[in-house]
């Protein structure tokens, strides 16, 4: 016997299982299945047919009674000969019968003495249409014909004194589809049914379920061509995009049949409940056979003893020395070694985890599919997500489209030969504008495939920032040791200029007075020296903003309201914006907040962005400025937003360069002032903008505790 127990394990169970139970248990529960799937799909068909059979007899019992009813009231006429009872008895039989929507009389020449309450034009054109029907057919009819959108059907009775006789008037009632589908509810098979009413076109007039369905013509199906022949059948269709199970059966002498309708499912029901409890019973089975095998248990020991030595051995290796795993149970040998084994891993597992959560810059791991496999923790402080819950999801969960970008835009075989390297700017759940490096490498497996790609990334906007205010002062510095000659070398010179220019003007006038000088030249010269006058003052207040810049602007500090100060500036150039139509509004925080610092300069430094906004929005249709403040913790926010033309991405990078002007008049020092300005404030300022769209700059100073009645 132990010269077969090795020849497999998993091969002697299965021969055991399926030669004893699985297989001849399986063969008699699928053959029990089949038998009886058909005989409970016949019992399905049978009582779909009998519900439609069963609502025929009813829809023929209703019609046949209302038509009796309508009759009768036409014979009354015939007999008595009163007009006026007439149309009373079926104003009453209209009001009173839920079973009309309508009733209408049409006397012999046609004319409509009585109208349905529903009536329009659709119907006005059917009811001819049926009464010259009626002039030759000269008996009562059953027909559906098309009102608008819908389909009705009418209930034509004739009113005449001879049978088949010439007609002294019509009768004709229109049957009421809600009050149908109440009646017919009874009908219906299970909850999921419903019953349907159908002309002999196909078209379906009531529906039970709300009659959701009426209007649907049912075409294009196998029971199309029987139902125009009034033929009664069972057929499997597809209605509404749901497999169903629908019977017809034709209303006798009547141009509508009768049709329930249930759910492939719901008739099937018994079939899966019967399924279920045979798969249960093969189950318990199944289980009971795995009892008596357990009796095998002891061909089981051969095969886990050389897996618990291989255990062991592997434990023993080169970085593994346990003597204690050797066990007289090789159970509990297999068992403890396993333990030290995912001991083992779950160790170094951690060890290289730690090890990625203490990297200083951002990490993240992403598959070929582009799914995230992990992300650290400087990663997701940098994003400001929460790491927990990237694990195993698309890229779009990241908050920062530059580097979901980056990750997507990577090519393979690039990346495999070089790394590729990128920078993006990204806005944090805070509101801060972050300037964003990244570089990507190929994360290879043993055998050298691609299996992922290792991104890292870092915020680089305080470096960046430090390099351009490197650079702008660096520019200052030679703007001061510039401006320092320009006072000399310029200064008196111009200003020597601009005095010869105001006593030239004053002996032009006088003598233009005295002599009374008139004519072009006199004009020509009026206006050159004026553009003298004017280009000398311009001068002079350029060579004063040069010895500004090249001074220590900084004056005494003091608390300063910025919600009175925002308020104050804005009044401040409130006349021009209202003469240039510019709506502005402002927002102020809802507390007083101040900060420490000069105020004039914190106001020039407000009319400089104000000023800009306005030449921004010249030729604007709906020029638009809005100046904002709101508290951040611990930093106070002034944001100035207009809709005007915008600045490009490539001048925007440049726009605190001193000299660096959009404008061709412009000095380009304007903005490059208000940046050092808020710079010594220990303040940010920040700009957004798109060519279109308008710009949006964001002033961030850090806030101080106000003193009651601070200014």
């Amino acid at each position: 016997m132990n010269k077969w127990l090795p020849q497999g394990l998993t091969q002697r169970f299965f021969l055991l299982g399926l030669s004893f139970v699985v297989i001849p248990l399986t063969i008699i529960i699928v053959i029990t299945i089949i038998f009886s799937q058909n005989t409970l799909q016949n019992q399905a068909d049978e009582q779909t047919m009998q519900g439609a059979e069963t609502m025929s007899d009813k829809a023929q019992q209703l019609f046949y009674r209302h038509r009796d009813l309508l009759e009768m009231i036409a014979g009354d006429y015939i007999e008595h000969g009163n007009s006026d009872l007439l149309i009373d008895r079926l104003e009453s039989q209209m009001l009173s019968d839920p079973f009309f929507a309508g009733i209408a009389y049409y006397d012999e020449d046609g004319e409509l003495l009585l109208e349905d309450p529903h009536v329009d034009e659709n119907i006005i054109e059917v009811g001819e249409s049926i009464l010259e029907s009626m002039r030759w057919r000269r008996s009562t009819f059953v027909v559906s014909e098309q009102v608008g959108e819908e389909v009705a059907v009418f209930m034509a009775i004739p009113v005449q004194p001879k049978e088949h006789g010439e007609i002294d008037g019509m009768i004709l009632a229109r049957t009421n589809p809600e009050y149908l589908s109440n009646a017919f509810q009874v009908n219906k098979i299970g909850e999921e049914g419903r019953s349907f009413l159908v002309t002999d076109t196909g078209e379906i007039f009531v529906d039970t379920h709300d009659n959701e369905l009426v209007g649907e013509r049912l075409t294009d199906t196998d029971y199309e061509v029987d139902l125009r022949l009034g033929r009664m059948g069972v057929y499997r269709e597809t209605l509404q995009e749901e497999d169903v199970l629908i019977g017809f059966y034709p209303i006798d002498r009547l141009p509508i049949s009768a049709a329930t309708l249930q759910p492939v499912s719901q008739a099937n029901a018994p079939i899966t409940t019967m399924t279920v409890v045979l798969a249960f019973g093969w189950f318990v089975i199944f289980l009971f056979g795995l009892m008596l095998l357990s009796y095998g248990a002891r061909w089981v020991i051969e095969p886990v003893k050389r897996i618990t030595d291989q255990a062991v051995d592997y434990a023993r290796g080169e970085s593994w020395h346990m003597n204690i795993l050797k066990e007289d149970d090789e159970i509990r040998t297999l068992e403890k070694t396993m333990k030290h084994m995912a001991e083992g891993l779950q160790e170094k597992q951690r060890f290289l985890q730690l090890i990625l959560e203490s990297f200083p810059y951002g990490v993240i791991a992403t598959s070929p599919n582009e799914t995230i496999t992990s992300l650290n923790r400087s990663g997701a402080r940098v994003l400001g997500i929460n790491q927990n819950i990237v694990s195993g999801k698309s890229l779009d969960i990241l908050p920062s489209r530059g580097l979901k970008n980056h990750i997507q835009g990577l090519d393979f075989p690039e990346l495999q030969q070089n790394q590729v390297t990128n920078e993006f700017t990204y806005v944090n759940h805070e509101g801060r504008k972050l300037i964003v490096k990244t570089s990507s490498s190929p994360l290879l497996d043993e055998n050298g495939r691609v299996i992922g790609i290792i991104t890292t990334f870092w915020d680089h906007t305080e470096r960046e920032q430090l390099e351009q205010h490197l650079q702008r002062s660096e520019q200052l510095a030679a703007i001061g040791q510039m401006t320092a000659g320009l006072a000399h070398e310029v200064k008196n010179p111009l200003s020597t200029v601009q005095m010869a220019s105001d006593v030239i003007d004053a002996e032009f006038q006088q003598l233009k007075t005295q002599h009374q000088l008139q004519g072009p030249d006199v004009s020509m010269v009026d206006e050159a020296l004026s553009d003298i006058q004017e280009e000398t003052k311009r001068l002079s207040e350029l060579v004063s903003r040069f010895l500004r810049m090249s001074k220590s602007r900084k004056n005494e500090e003091k608390l300063i309201n910025i919600n009175q100060l925002v308020t104050e500036v804005v009044k401040l150039v409130k006349h021009q914006l209202n003469q240039s139509g510019i709506d502005h509004a402002v927002m102020v925080a809802e507390q007083d907040v101040c900060v420490l610092g000069d105020r004039n300069q914190l106001v020039q430094a407000l009319l400089n962005i104000l000023l800009n906004a306005k030449e921004a929005l010249k030729g604007e249709k709906h020029p638009y400025l809005q100046v904002k403040v709101q508290k951040q913790e611990s930093e106070i926010q002034i944001i100035i937003i207009d809709n005007g033309c915008g600045i490009s991405t490539k001048k925007l990078n440049r726009i605190f360069n001193p000299f660096f002007s959009t404008k061709q008049e412009g000095t380009g020092l304007g903005l490059s002032i208000t940046h050092d300005i808020i710079r010594d404030h220990q303040g940010q300022i920040e700009v957004d903008s798109e060519i279109g769209h308008g710009t949006e700059f964001k002033l961030t100073l850090p806030v101080s505790e106000c003193h009651k009645g601070e200014r």
